[in-house]
């Protein structure tokens, strides 16, 4: 439960929650797109009609066991992912719009230290995943439902940093 990180775990930490929380959505859907995609092409195509006996078997061979418990729903999933979004953005408001939007931290110096909840921890913790969260096919789409159109955060990383 996101719940449980509020306050006591840093951006590196719960940024590898949201990597793993977005391939794990990211296959859901897949696996869900794949299920109604073949149900449809079974169903539609005349020359298919006769492999309907066999789709349950399809199915369970490609998509693997389907367990009830609602656990492992796309819809408890995805409210899984959300409660990871809403803790990265109590834990450093400018991480997400970084990741839609993050030539103006990379423009700057890298810093020596940082703060956290600081632009610097941002620089920090993103620089060395942005290629792989930028990989996961709907980290970008979920972000920005998420952050909206405004990807704007504050870049300064000059100060009195400590590290964590």
């Amino acid at each position: 439960d996101p719940a449980n990180f509020k306050n006591h775990e840093g951006v590196q930490f719960l940024n590898a929650l949201l990597c793993i929380r977005l391939r794990i959505v990211s296959r859901f859907r897949l696996m869900e797109s794949i299920e109604i995609s073949v149900s449809d092409a079974v169903s539609e195509c005349e020359e298919l009609k006769h492999l309907q006996d066999l789709l349950p078997s399809f199915e369970k061979m490609v998509l693997g066991e389907k367990n009830a418990s609602k656990d492992f729903s796309l819809d408890k999933q995805e409210e899984i992912l959300d409660g990871i979004l809403h803790s990265v953005k109590r834990s450093n408001k400018a991480f997400l719009p970084a990741i839609l939007n993050p030539e103006p931290l990379f423009s700057c110096e890298p810093p020596s230290a940082y703060s956290s909840g600081s632009a610097a921890e941002t620089y920090f913790a993103l620089k060395p995943c942005l290629g792989l969260l930028t990989s996961i096919s709907i980290a970008r789409d979920v972000i920005k439902a998420f952050c909206g159109d405004d990807t704007s955060y504050d870049t300064n990383i000059e100060g009195v940093y400590y590290m964590d």
